[in-house]
């Protein structure tokens, strides 16, 4: 079917019972909206498209599960489940309510050009660096990529690489910039101005492109 919009969209994204697109830099959202994912200010469910609250210039906008994240003249916003303080970076892990309306995300350098939603967890490109938070079962936040993706299957959450962090971390072990990003479950991906394309966190169904198992 085609979807009634009041202009023309420039990006598109979908959620489990939500969509979003962004018209004329502004989000519309439309479906559930039991989390907020619809950006409204409220719980209210709707059938057609409805203009995301108080934001504009959008250029970048990644959705996955019940929540959303865009980006913004350089600035990172999300929205919708936060059910484990996980969606906004800021802080605190007791922050468990939902966010009904874009919210900025705290602690992040100015200059975002990428974000990608996962899981639970979420991952922004800023100023040249790749930045993640949330949860970190999987080592999906990229702290020692390359060792984690080597250990992924045994990852454990008292291991010291695999603590979520409520605050956004910077990758490390990584030279080359990143263009560009995607988000799964728990696993993430990066293409980078080498031309590579390098993907961290779960492992446990080849999520990472590469083939190995541990002891």
């Amino acid at each position: 079917v085609r979807v009634a919009l009041p202009d023309k969209a420039s990006h598109v994204s979908a959620g489990t019972r939500h969509g979003c697109a962004v018209l004329a830099g502004a989000p519309w959202c439309w479906g559930d909206n039991a989390n907020g994912q619809l950006g409204t200010g409220d719980n209210a469910e709707s059938p057609t498209p409805v203009k995301t609250k108080d934001m504009i210039g959008v250029t970048v906008l990644s959705t996955y599960g019940n929540r959303n994240c865009a980006v913004a003249d350089g600035v990172a916003s999300c929205w919708g489940e936060n059910k484990r303080g996980e969606l906004l970076g800021n802080g605190s892990v007791e922050a468990k309510e939902d966010v009904l309306a874009p919210m900025h995300v705290n602690n992040l350098p100015k200059g975002a050009t990428s974000v990608a939603v996962g899981g639970r967890h979420v991952c922004v490109v800023t100023s040249g660096q790749l930045w993640c938070w949330g949860e970190n079962n999987h080592g999906e936040l990229s702290q020692n990529w390359l060792t984690t993706a080597l250990k992924a299957f045994n990852a454990k959450v008292s291991d010291g690489q695999r603590i979520a962090s409520a605050t956004p971390l910077k990758a490390d072990d990584i030279t080359d910039q990143p263009l560009g990003i995607a988000a799964g479950e728990s696993h993430a991906c990066g293409v980078f101005t080498d031309g590579s394309l390098r993907c961290w966190g779960s492992n446990e169904l080849g999520e990472l492109g590469i083939q190995f198992s541990i002891v």
